[in-house]
């Protein structure tokens, strides 16, 4: 890993509305502990993929 990456924790979060279940993707990075803003990606109708998931990294 060069100098100047971080390391990305990331995970699937599965949250409830209306009585769905829906698959979110949380991506930070795990180096800092300051509070930091955050982006919502919302994905195309065929659902959360690879690619996806390698733009909110």
């Amino acid at each position: 890993m060069s100098e100047n990456q971080s390391s990305m924790h990331t995970e699937t979060v599965r949250l409830k509305a209306d009585g769905a279940e829906l698959a979110s993707y949380l991506a930070y990075d795990e180096d800092s502990d300051a509070r930091r803003p955050g982006v919502m990606v919302i994905h195309e109708w065929w659902g959360l993929n690879d690619y996806v998931r390698r733009r909110a990294n």
